[in-house]
Parts: C-alpha cells; sequence; structure tokens
C-alpha cells in the first residue's frame, strides 16, 4: 500500500522538465505572433488607405461640391480632401492619423487627386505602408484611377 501512493506523484524533476518545455514553447511562440499582429496592422491599414481613395473617386465622379477630390499623404497621416490641391487648412478635410510603429511612403508626390466625372488620376504611383519591424504593402494607382492592392 506504501508503494502504490508514492509512484502516482510528480517527482520535482519532471515538473521542472514540463515547465521548462512550456518556457520554450512560450518563448519561440511570441516572436511568431508580433509578427502576425505587425502584418495584420499593415494589412488593415492598407485596406483602409484603399477605401480612402476608391471614396475619394467616387466622390469626384460624382462631382460633389463641383469639384475634384484627392488624398494627401504624409509620413504619419492621410488627408481626404476637396479640390485640386491639398490645402491644409480647408475645413472639408477628413484628416486620419497613423500609428507611429506604421509609416506611409510615396512613390510619385504627396498627393493622388482625382478628376470631376472621369475619376482619372494625377500623382498616379505607389503608396508603401510599412512597419517598424519591415512587414510592407503597396497600394498602385495608376493614370486612369485604378487602385490596386494586391
Amino acid at each position: 500500500m506504501n508503494s502504490c501512493s508514492r509512484n502516482a506523484a510528480f517527482t520535482l524533476v519532471e515538473v521542472l522538465v514540463v515547465i521548462a518545455i512550456l518556457g520554450m514553447i512560450v518563448g519561440l511562440a511570441i516572436p511568431f505572433y508580433q509578427s502576425f499582429q505587425s502584418d495584420s496592422e499593415v494589412d488593415n491599414r492598407t485596406a483602409e488607405i484603399v477605401q480612402a481613395l476608391r471614396h475619394a473617386q467616387v466622390r469626384a465622379m460624382a462631382s460633389e461640391a463641383l469639384s475634384a477630390w484627392g488624398v494627401y499623404f504624409a509620413t504619419h497621416e492621410y488627408v481626404t480632401f476637396r479640390g485640386a490641391v491639398y490645402s491644409p487648412a480647408d475645413p472639408m478635410n477628413e484628416r486620419v492619423e497613423v500609428d507611429q510603429p506604421l509609416s506611409i511612403t510615396t512613390g510619385a508626390g504627396s498627393a493622388v487627386v482625382f478628376s470631376p466625372v472621369a475619376g482619372t488620376a494625377t500623382g498616379a504611383g505607389a503608396i508603401v505602408i510599412e512597419s517598424s519591424t519591415g512587414a510592407s504593402r503597396t497600394i498602385t494607382i495608376n493614370g486612369i484611377g485604378v487602385v490596386d492592392a494586391p
């Protein structure tokens, strides 16, 4: 009877081995989780910027306010604006700040403007959204106004 109850317990060495294995698994999982989270943030912000570009194009094609519409890009913000040229003082501007670990880089210029009715784009090119961990996505806009984010 005495030997039966003695074999049913875990030894200190067994418990320490299990804790060490769990520690290694958690230690390996954290970098993968952070990478996944960074990729998700870049994907979400890319989708938001594509939506802002398409919304500005629709507003221009509908001749809302009888004007062209565009999106201005800075490193940590983008602004949907009315008119052929970005004016920071315009009360119609719709400003969206981008969280600090993410940044926006434009290839052709700092603004994309869509013409009224036709919806063609000036300032077409590439917009890159990048995280501090190196994850990035590229949005392209061609001259006829097609916005693409593969």
